[in-house]
């Protein structure tokens, strides 16, 4: 089973207790994918790969008018927290550097955020979504 990592913030502030919470809480095997969202989350992936991470996941669909993502929740805490982000493209070539250096493979959601973003506006222009 794998999970996807998502967060926001630091991983050094995040990765031990979302790693400490599934410890107590996932009954099967599992691996996780850190997803990078941002440039201090691409110099944190050494940190990661240091605790346990061996792969990552990126999401260039995310930015313009789809920038936004659903983070994982703070252990014991039932807050859904969104977050605004922009997966540029030198975030990608970063991560796809990093990931190489450390010996880990990357999993991308490879979608266009612009073509994303005109296949939501055109619904929404017909009232489809509000």
């Amino acid at each position: 089973m794998m999970r996807m990592l998502r967060r926001g913030d630091s991983y050094k502030n995040s990765l031990l207790p979302q790693l400490n919470a599934s410890s107590k809480s996932h009954y099967v095997d599992y691996a996780i994918h850190a997803s990078i969202f941002n440039s201090q989350q691409v110099d944190e992936m050494q940190y990661c790969v240091e605790n346990g991470i061996t792969s990552f996941k990126l999401y260039m669909n995310l930015g313009g008018e789809v920038g936004h993502v659903y983070m994982d929740m703070e252990p014991g805490k039932n807050l859904i927290q969104e977050e605004r982000v922009e997966v540029t493209s030198e975030i990608v070539e970063k991560v796809v550097k990093n990931a190489s250096s450390l010996g880990c493979p990357v999993l991308v959601h490879a979608e266009d955020y612009e073509e994303c973003g005109c296949g939501i506006k055109k619904p929404r222009k017909k009232s489809r979504w509000t």
